[in-house]
């Protein structure tokens, strides 16, 4: 039988792959569309990207010293909230768009590093099991990202946005 918390864990994220795949198939276009630079969409995506990698450390830390749940609750938390920002991405400023650009990014890496740490924990270093689960998570992921980029690509088709 599967384990609850692994498969809550993995849900999150999931869904904070396809979030952030989606973000970062639309935001660009959204922004090109609004009539921002392509060095400024550059920067923008470089923020992104500063939310995704920069503070990696200070998440791990936090999540050495919570026990999982709280771990999953941290993590979650953010990426319901880089989520909520998403949502409002259309029509906003562009120092909105960046900061939830940042927030999502944020919500990615601690649902990334808090998954990590949570499958390793429950996992026989080297079993089968252990290759079998990270195997399946990784699949998971892979698909939810795939989602994210074809939901991305009909929002920007519902939108009427073209390239010419």
């Amino acid at each position: 039988m599967a384990n609850p918390g692994l498969l809550t864990v993995g849900a999150a994220c999931a869904v904070a792959q396809f979030t952030m795949t989606a973000a970062m198939t639309s935001a660009p276009l959204h922004l090109h569309r609004i009539g921002v630079s392509a060095n400024a969409i550059g920067v923008i995506v470089s923020v992104h990207m500063v939310g995704m990698y920069a503070f990696a450390p200070v998440i791990a830390a936090l999540n050495k010293r919570l026990s999982n749940g709280p771990r999953a609750l941290m993590s979650l938390s953010m990426a319901v909230l880089a989520a909520a920002l998403l949502s409002a991405l259309l029509n906003a400023s562009l120092a909105m768009v960046v900061i939830r650009l940042f927030f999502v990014g944020l919500g990615w890496s601690a649902i990334q590093l808090t998954t990590s740490l949570v499958f390793a924990a429950a996992s026989e270093t080297g079993s089968q099991r252990a290759v079998r689960t990270q195997g399946a998570l990784d699949m998971v992921i892979s698909l939810a990202g795939g989602l994210g980029i074809g939901f991305a690509g009909i929002l920007q088709s519902a939108a009427e946005y073209h390239l010419t």
